[in-house]
């Protein structure tokens, strides 16, 4: 798609801006009559569209490195593919069973025109009164709230089905063994979903590589190898994946195998979601124009 490049940059992000107020947006052109719009007016409208679209594009994207994907121009099913992987098609089986079968043990029928769910939980517990710490019937001894071992018929309520439920396995996806609710050890290996990325976070490992974490927190790194260059140098780093809202800092450190080069820092300039360029400089005079060394570099953001 022409253009996908310019997503998360922003129209005359440098130049020149006179925005209308709402009032003057609601009529258009048309508020400033038979003369033509000024380059500031033009720079004010572009950029608008680009900080809106942008904020779209922040959504869609996070949604796709979600499920490990990174987005592109293209396939046109980006999207779709993320969504499939993110909510498969056996989950939404088993909530949509889970359901039905609260319905059924309230004594009522699920159907699709009639909204059950909530009459079955009003039943439910109106059937089996207040959820009290301890249980109130002679010779009860265990509270309703423990349920690290199962209640036996000596110490708990004869009604306490909705207590001890039911530890349906975790079937929904191949290979999966541990019920939800044995949660007193880690799950190994083989017994754990395959699809864990809620968990785990997402990643894209390498030299130049990068990690989102569980909560949206998103850190990128990369290398700029070492290579003979002006001592005043500007270099332009591309992210490895575009931050879907907004990059926190850049921080470079510059990298060599001559200690004489310990003179030279390194700073950075014009940070988008998608990149950022590193200036590196000397304030020494030395008769040289240029040295060799290369940049590493972390960026965080969201």
């Amino acid at each position: 798609m022409a253009g996908f490049d310019r997503f998360g940059k922003v129209f005359a992000l440098n130049g020149p801006v006179s925005p209308p107020t709402d009032q003057q947006a609601d009529l258009g052109w048309d508020y400033i009559g038979a003369a033509p719009p000024t380059v500031q007016q033009f720079n004010a409208m572009f950029r608008n569209l680009d900080e809106k679209d942008n904020w779209l594009f922040g959504q869609i994207a996070r949604v796709i490195l979600s499920a490990s994907l990174v987005p592109a121009a293209s396939p046109d099913t980006l999207l779709l593919s993320a969504l499939e992987a993110l909510f498969p098609a056996e989950d939404l089986t088993y909530l949509y069973d889970s359901i039905n079968q609260v319905i059924t043990n309230a004594g009522l029928t699920p159907n699709n025109t009639t909204p059950r769910l909530w009459s079955a939980i009003l039943t439910h517990f109106a059937t089996k009164a207040e959820l009290a710490a301890k249980v109130n019937r002679t010779g009860d001894t265990m509270p309703y709230l423990d349920i690290s071992t199962w209640p036996s018929s000596a110490n708990h309520a004869t009604p306490k089905n909705y207590v001890d439920a039911v530890a349906a396995p975790k079937v929904n996806r191949s290979g999966d063994t541990m019920p939800y609710l044995a949660l007193s050890d880690p799950p190994a290996d083989g017994s754990r979903a395959t699809n864990k990325n809620y968990v785990d976070g997402t990643n894209g490992l390498g030299t130049n590589g990068y990690k989102v974490w569980p909560g949206g927190l998103m850190e990128q790194w990369g290398l700029v190898g070492i290579a003979e260059r002006p001592i005043s140098s500007s270099l332009a780093v591309t992210f490895p994946t575009g931050f879907p809202n907004y990059c926190a800092g850049v921080f470079p450190v510059i990298e060599t195998d001559n200690a004489g080069l310990m003179d030279m820092s390194a700073g950075v300039h014009n940070i988008t979601q998608w990149g950022s360029d590193i200036l590196i400089g000397t304030t020494l005079t030395e008769g040289v124009t240029s040295r060799w060394f290369g940049i590493r570099w972390r960026a965080i953001g969201w």
